[in-house]
């Protein structure tokens, strides 16, 4: 009868005939080459027949088993040590079958630690998940404190492998960092996971290529919530955050213009952009019931003007200390009857009153700033940019273990599904307003009603004496 294990060479022979002794021969080396395929008595005494060591990296196992298996099949079971680790989803290798993912029961990826570097696990091939089911009755919320101790060792600077602490300066590409300590320089560069805190004494430098979640040139992403990225428009650091789309939401650029909402500084500084929504551009709050809200000062630190408040009022003021003033005298009233002053209504209707600032230019060109009729060139954002879209793809790579053996690592790289998509933006001609300075009207016309009452004093002593010489004369008379 044929078996797994030995087959007869020239079929069962009839009882009392004679065989060639090349036949005979042949036949007892079938015999022992069956033997051969048996596991030894060491093996099947210590119950190491299905138990392998890990030869592989950190979410890149690799494993040789003993047993003769041509092809994964459900069922099939064996035990291995792992060497690392794992910080995400995982493959398996198995005599160099292919990879197949190691999942949880449930058939979902294993997470952070669910793999811990030398404890002996199980593994079975369940061909619905197309992996290896990992069999363990460790509760996986205690995973990541029975690998504490082991996360703190050191690891190769090879392609996926968990770098705990680097004393040197090192170059890490498409790394995962669980919990590093980085004591020397170190420059990383392509897609990088941390999963736990970062502690670094020297040097990081992160460089990336190529497309990701918001566009070319993120440095850091925090989970699917945000990004902060550079390198998309030269000098500047861009912070984006995820609210059913990603959006770009505040931007440092080149020249340290800080811009909150948009992506034009408008010749500010400071440059707030704010939806069509009715709240406040810019609120600002104070627990105190009285104080300063605002102080401007010069790049000597110069108070020269300040916001304060009460529990009912809000205050402007401006510099007016003396010992910023220099010759002194009464102020120029004489042409303040040239200004004309005019009611209007504004764009939205409302009605004020007031002065045209080209008019009062006229007569004080010094409150007036700007030309009459002035317009510029402005770079307005028609549409926003759309960030690319991308997704993470599991692939292997040759790579060498500390061995010098080429083993197939795990590597998870970011394919562009949709490429970014650059704001478009258009030149307008837009008005450039001419600005009026009515702290100095304020003086001008405080100093024009000195002079009327002045003069109405005058009159007022004039007429009283002509009264008293009337009353005079009426009494002689």
């Amino acid at each position: 009868m044929p078996s797994s294990y030995y087959t007869h060479a020239t079929g069962k022979p009839a009882n009392q005939t004679r065989g060639l002794a090349s036949e005979v021969r042949y036949e007892l080396d079938s015999i022992a080459a069956s033997f051969d395929l048996l596991p030894s008595p060491t093996a099947l005494a210590s119950g190491s027949i299905n138990y392998a060591l890990d030869t592989g990296l950190t979410n890149a196992y690799v494993v040789s088993v003993s047993s003769a298996v041509t092809a994964y099949s459900d069922g099939f079971s064996f035990f291995f040590k792992p060497l690392h680790n794992n910080s995400g989803a995982s493959t398996l290798n198995v005599n160099t079958l292919g990879l197949k993912a190691i999942v949880r029961p449930d058939g979902t990826a294993v997470q952070l630690n669910d793999i811990v570097a030398n404890q002996i696990l199980k593994l079975t091939y369940n061909s619905s998940y197309n992996g290896f089911q990992l069999d363990t009755d460790i509760s996986y919320a205690n995973q990541a404190a029975a690998s504490a101790s082991a996360a703190a060792a050191s690891a190769a600077a090879t392609a996926g492998a968990i770098v705990t602490e680097r004393s040197a300066t090192a170059t890490l590409t498409n790394k995962t960092l669980a919990a590093p300590v980085i004591t020397g320089g170190a420059s990383i560069s392509g897609n990088v996971a941390v999963a736990g805190n970062v502690t670094t004494t020297g040097k990081f430098n992160a460089t990336s290529s190529g497309s990701d979640s918001v566009g070319v040139g993120a440095v850091m992403q925090f989970g699917s919530d945000a990004v902060i990225q550079t390198g998309a428009t030269a000098g500047n650091l861009d912070f984006w955050n995820y609210n059913a789309g990603w959006y770009k939401r505040l931007t440092l650029d080149a020249i340290g213009n800080l811009l909150l909402g948009g992506t034009t500084t408008d010749q500010g500084r400071i440059y707030v952009r704010k939806d069509s929504s009715t709240a406040e551009v810019i609120q600002i709050q104070n627990e105190s019931s009285t104080g300063k809200m605002l102080s401007f000062r010069t790049n000597g630190n110069t108070q020269v003007g300040s916001v304060s408040f009460t529990v009912s009022t809000v205050t402007y003021n401006t510099t007016s200390d003396y010992r910023l003033k220099n010759n002194i005298r009464p102020a120029d009233a004489k042409r303040f009857m040239e200004i004309e002053f005019v009611d209007f209504e504004w764009p939205d209707g409302r009605h004020d009153c007031g002065v045209i600032a080209h008019q009062l230019a006229k007569v004080y060109p010094g409150l007036v700033l700007g030309d009459k009729d002035a317009t510029e060139i402005r770079t307005v954002e028609i549409t926003p940019a759309v960030p690319a879209v991308t997704e993470q793809v599991l692939v292997s790579e040759a790579v060498l273990n500390e061995e010098g053996e080429e083993i197939q690592a795990a590597i998870y790289e970011s394919i562009e599904v949709t490429p970014a998509i650059a704001a478009a933006t258009e030149e307008q001609e837009r008005p450039v307003y001419q600005q009026v300075n009515y702290t100095g009207l304020v003086g001008r016309i405080g100093a024009r009603v000195q002079a009327l009452q002045r003069t109405v004093d005058a009159q007022a002593e004039t007429i009283a004496a002509l009264i008293a010489r009337i009353e005079a004369l009426e009494a002689r008379a």
